[in-house]
């Protein structure tokens, strides 16, 4: 893996697959966490997009400037859930530089279950 650059990084570059099994055991975490029994979508709380970037890039330091999500389907517990990305944009605004990653998860029989864009400010060498 490389450090990550914002010179270096290229819009359409992409991202995964990644997979998890969402197990029981986290479903209860998650609905623990949220303080409701019956949350669903615990992809949430997985930040999808920093697993991504992670994978590929080291040094990876952001601070979250927006997200938007659409949820599909449920996901449910004992499924693997096969999560890909990619860089969608880049620019520099205020003399911040800002990284737009989409994500798309799915399970293992092919059900889409989250769409999200994240908007992202990187810093550098921190």
């Amino acid at each position: 893996m490389k450090e990550i650059r914002f010179d270096d990084l290229e819009v359409g570059e992409e991202f995964g697959p990644l997979q998890y099994r969402l197990t029981e055991d986290k479903m209860a975490a998650y609905r623990n966490s949220v303080e409701d029994a019956e949350a669903a979508f615990a992809t949430v709380g997985v930040k999808d997009y920093s697993r991504l970037i992670n994978s590929k890039y080291t040094g990876a330091n952001f601070i979250n400037a927006g997200h938007e999500a659409e949820y599909l389907n449920p996901p449910r517990p004992g499924k693997v859930l096969t999560v890909r990305g990619n860089l969608a944009d880049k620019y520099i605004r205020r003399e911040r530089k800002y990284v737009v990653m989409e994500t798309r998860t799915t399970d293992e029989d092919g059900r889409e279950i989250v769409r999200a864009k994240t908007r992202l400010i990187l810093r550098e060498g921190k």
